[in-house]
């Protein structure tokens, strides 16, 4: 009988061979990202992917090509890092900021007046139609509606990126156009073409700009204090005394990094991507719950890619950042200080601290809802991406906030919207999306129905890694109180007026999470909590303090330092000295260097 043929690899039918590729390239835990490299690494850490198989001739090279990235999920998570931290804050400070001269911008002037035309809001309105209550209130100013508040978008239950895009789209209009002064203070003291610009490059999802970056978003320009980069290096007094809070610890959302990757990333290497995790559990910067829209290119371009991203109820999302008038001086710090204040918190404390509140809950989940849902309408592939609130780990307490707050909101929403329909017969003159949207009791449009999808795990874009359940809450029972009210206005009233009366609820959060208190402690650096740290006084002004001091006949370029040199290297030692760079900052090595230079800061910051 003649000897058999020798079996070779590739004699193995084609499943076989796949099998063991699938199982050669596995990878335990999936990839994340190396942050100073840029470069994937294995999630565990100790097993490190071995190209030698795909190596071995064409043929296997070319059936193993993109299996690696195809079969391992992509993590990314919000890590904190001293080297990012002054970034991350200048980064903050400078997004709010804008939002607070967006509102400016928009808000007419003594006389009524604007800086951009009725076809500018005609042409605005058509691409952002969520903006048309928005610019009728504008028109209305102030006699129907009073001053336009940092809060309009959640006062007028519309998406924050929508308003920053359809704002920055009427400012960049009336650029184009020359309606507005030159020198508009959109960005501190920048021109107007270059605030325009930079906030077309400078995202919120950009992920750490570097201090060359903010040269070139501010130019030759002097910022806001809480901008440059000396202002955070250590706590300080400023010129009355007050404690300046430096010592948070700012961080970038997993989205952001995500987004740098894949920026950076061939499209190659794009296009073999299957899925990719974003694991917020932590606090970070710069209205993060919209951060998901810098996605949308890159699943437009790889449909077959899948973002899942998960949010931590406690650490995240609990903790978004309000945009009221506070904005401008928010710091974790006055964040902590807040609740452990006995006035601010009822007197509601435990043996372990300050307790849970209810009145935030449904208010910021309402806020990373509406950007979700905002996704689609911008253009995200469906079935590309799925928001997932996480409720780790206390799992039963998430499911008692959904049920006992969010369903309940959701239920009273719809009271609410039943007894509307009396209002506009009652005044048919009246601008309804404009009064919903300041009552207590609203969210947003559709905000039951999805809830209802939510609870029945039936939403396309979110949903709750933890128990939820039908609605408890009965539309019908809570209706009937006010069946003897007549259908119109007095009838809303009384249904808003029961609604805002509902007393606070209080929640202990239970091991192993620390107390709410304690949670909002692990946003500040250890340093912070040392009583006996003496702090130097600077003897500086802010710029707003400046601009409304001036003479009325003062030049504003009086106010201007132009000394800012952008080919300054110092940037360059900034960087970080590992394989692949840092494109963000760090801090000086030598302690004593930085409180010199924190100590010769004059408040006349130029990103020198």
């Amino acid at each position: 009988m003649a000897p058999r043929p020798p079996l070779h690899f590739l004699d193995l039918p084609s499943e076989i061979r796949h099998a063991v590729y699938n199982a050669y390239v596995d990878v335990d835990g999936g990839y994340v990202v190396n942050p100073r490299t840029n470069k994937l690494v294995t999630a565990t850490g100790n097993q490190k992917h071995d190209f030698a198989l795909q190596l071995t001739c064409k043929q296997i090279a070319r059936e193993m090509s993109g299996l690696a990235l195809g079969r391992n999920t992509l993590h990314f998570k919000v890590e904190y890092s001293d080297e990012e931290r002054i970034s991350a804050a200048r980064f903050e400070a400078t997004l709010a900021i804008s939002l607070v001269r967006l509102v400016e911008f928009l808000s007419p002037d003594q006389e009524g007046g604007v800086d951009f035309t009725q076809d500018i809001e005609d042409e605005v309105v058509a691409e952002f139609p969520p903006m048309r209550p928005v610019f009728d209130a504008i028109d209305g100013l102030p006699d129907t509606y009073g001053d336009l508040q940092v809060s309009v978008a959640e006062d007028f239950a519309i998406p924050l990126s929508v308003f920053f895009k359809a704002g920055w789209r009427t400012f960049g209009l009336a650029v184009e156009q020359g309606s507005i002064p030159k020198t508009h203070s959109m960005l501190s003291y920048s021109d107007a073409e270059r605030a325009y610009a930079a906030s077309q490059e400078f995202c919120p999802w950009h992920y750490n700009p570097s201090r060359k970056d903010f040269t070139r978003m501010f130019g030759k320009a002097r910022m806001i204090r809480r901008q440059g980069y000396r202002y955070w290096l250590k706590p300080h007094l400023d010129a009355n005394g007050m404690r300046q809070f430096t010592q948070g610890k700012y961080r970038f959302s997993a989205a952001s990094k995500a987004i740098r990757f894949l920026s950076q990333c061939p499209k190659q290497l794009r296009m073999q991507l299957r899925r990719i995790c974003l694991h917020e559990t932590s606090h970070s910067v710069a209205f993060p719950e919209c951060h998901a829209l810098g996605l949308i290119p890159y699943c437009q371009e790889n449909p077959r890619l899948y973002v899942e991203r998960r949010v931590n109820i406690w650490r995240t999302l609990l903790q978004t950042t309000y945009t009221d008038s506070c904005i401008l001086s928010w710091t974790p710090e006055n964040d902590w200080l807040f609740y452990t204040n006995p006035e601010h918190h009822g007197g509601e404390e435990s043996a372990n601290g300050a307790r849970l509140a209810s009145y935030r809950i449904t208010r910021v989940f309402s806020r990373w809802a509406m950007e979700a849902l905002e996704l689609v309408r911008s253009g995200m592939p469906r079935r590309s991406f799925k928001l997932v609130f996480d409720g780790d780990p206390a799992p039963q307490l998430a499911t008692r906030l959904f049920r006992d707050l969010i369903q309940r909101d959701a239920t009273w929403q719809r009271v609410l919207e039943a007894s509307w329909g009396g209002v506009e017969e009652e005044h048919p003159t009246v601008d309804m999306s404009c009064i919903r949207s300041h009552q207590g009791g609203y969210s947003f449009d559709g905000f039951p129905d999805m809830v209802d999808a939510i609870a029945s795990n039936t939403h396309e874009l979110i949903e709750c890694a933890f128990e939820t359940g039908p609605n408890p809450w009965d539309e019908t029972a809570l209706s009937s109180q006010f069946r003897y009210f007549p259908p119109g206005l007095e009838r809303l009233e009384a249904a808003c007026q029961t609604f805002a009366d509902q007393p606070a609820q209080f929640f202990d959060l239970p091991h192993p999470l620390p107390s709410w208190t304690g949670l909002l402690a692990e946003n500040i650096l250890p340093e912070y909590f040392d009583s006996d740290t003496e702090l130097d006084q600077v003897e500086a002004v802010d710029l707003y303090n400046v601009l409304e001091d001036v003479e009325s006949d003062a030049n504003e370029d009086d106010l201007v330092t132009d000394n800012t040199d952008t080919s300054d290297d110092e940037d360059d030692a900034a960087t970080s000295d590992d394989e692949g760079g840092s494109d963000g900052e760090s801090p000086p090595g030598d302690d004593s260097e930085a409180e010199k230079d924190a100590r010769s800061y004059d408040g006349s910051e130029t990103d020198d």
